[in-house]
């Protein structure tokens, strides 16, 4: 590449064996070949660094229903809605904090009629899935751009793979988000205690 780079700009002659279609070929697949891995092999870093930093908050839950989910919970933000109808309802979220990206899957047991419920709205132009109970009163709407809370964790297989899996923690489908009573401060004034009477001791005493 340097050598090509000179000839270019004059600074030397171009070799003879550089002058060789052919081998200039080979020369652009081999180092195309050799950046490929290296980006292969950074992201790999990366996943094997996130699952052994999340696999330390517990053992996760095996294929068969073994250990309970544990994990962090943490604010993250939806970045992509996928409102197919062939596929179960879903999301991409980013979680800032680890500058990490997952999949959140919804399942049927998020949804009181499950995925297949009328109810359940996938809007492809506003890019949300919306949810909206019987009486409509209640509705939980997840739109590109949203903030969400999200528990990742590490799931364990059988045969010794590990996967990080981001579980939707808020907002609920169905659920009536519950309305905290602040209570309003006492705004009385209480009297300020005098201290003429010290002031009147403090003087008969001099006085003596």
């Amino acid at each position: 590449v340097h050598r090509l780079l000179a000839a270019s700009l004059g600074v030397q002659s171009l070799p003879t064996r550089l002058s060789s279609r052919r081998v200039l070929s080979d020369l652009a697949a081999n180092m195309n070949r050799r950046h490929r891995s290296a980006q292969l092999a950074g992201r790999g870093s990366v996943q094997l660094h996130t699952l052994l930093f999340f696999a330390g908050d517990g053992d996760g839950e095996t294929n068969g229903g073994g250990g309970a989910k544990s994990g962090k919970e943490e604010d993250a933000y939806v970045l992509d809605v996928d409102t197919s109808t062939q596929r179960l309802p879903s999301f991409t979220v980013m979680v800032p904090r680890y500058g990490i990206e997952g999949r959140v899957q919804i399942t049927s047991a998020m949804i009181p009629g499950g995925v297949n419920d009328p109810h359940l709205v996938r809007d492809a132009h506003r890019h949300c899935i919306q949810y909206n109970d019987n009486t409509n009163t209640t509705s939980t709407k997840i739109q590109v751009f949203d903030k969400v809370r999200v528990n990742i964790w590490v799931k364990h297989t059988h045969d010794g793979t590990r996967e990080l899996i981001l579980d939707l923690v808020t907002p609920q489908f169905g659920v009536v988000p519950a309305v905290l009573c602040v209570e309003e401060p006492d705004t009385k004034i209480q009297p300020v205690p005098s201290s003429n009477k010290k002031k009147k001791k403090s003087k008969r005493q001099k006085t003596k």
